[in-house]
């Protein structure tokens, strides 16, 4: 969108927006975002010459939150007009980088995993936004830490051989029941 100043020609008013995002970004971080202002700063990155503010707009249109889109198939985010193959992949990056972190030695640091509610909430977000079947096993060490936990997709039942090895190897213990 352009207008005329006065004396001076014609300004872009939206001159500079990446930037100011970016900056806003590194200043407040996503807390002051709204999840479309999210988005749009997200796809700057796979779309780097296009206004990604109404893509982001059609984003929350079809899909209603922000973790709906960064859980949805890719193939499924193509059909958005204006997200091509590089958008939906950095989408889908997005969704599953905050559960590529080092499973529990960093989350359990400040406090052991000693029933059920604890494990029970570290799982949960192992789980968020997952799309198709996958098991864990946890486990955990006779003081309670938790080590990572090992993902393991099937539609078969999960092999005894594969569990009572992780154990064998590990030697921890069962998490006491409550």
């Amino acid at each position: 969108m352009r207008r005329v100043k006065e004396g001076l020609g014609v300004e872009n008013i939206h001159q500079g927006h990446r930037e100011k995002m970016r900056q806003r970004f590194l200043k407040s971080g996503l807390e002051s975002f709204a999840d479309h202002e999210a988005l749009e700063l997200l796809l700057y990155y796979a779309i780097p010459r296009r206004d990604t503010n109404p893509i982001a707009h059609r984003l929350m249109e079809r899909y209603g939150s922000l973790t709906a889109v960064l859980s949805a198939p890719a193939e499924d985010l193509k059909k958005v007009e204006g997200i091509g193959e590089s958008a939906a992949v950095l989408l889908k990056i997005a969704g599953q980088i905050g559960r590529k972190r080092p499973a529990c030695r960093t989350l359990t640091q400040s406090r052991a995993m000693t029933d059920v509610e604890t494990v029970g909430a570290y799982l949960l977000e192992r789980y968020a936004g997952e799309t198709h079947e996958v098991v864990y096993q946890l486990c955990l060490d006779g003081r309670a830490s938790c080590w990572p936990a090992s993902g393991f997709m099937t539609a078969e039942p999960l092999p005894p051989r594969w569990t009572s090895e992780k154990w064998w190897k590990t030697r921890f213990s069962p998490l006491p029941a409550r």
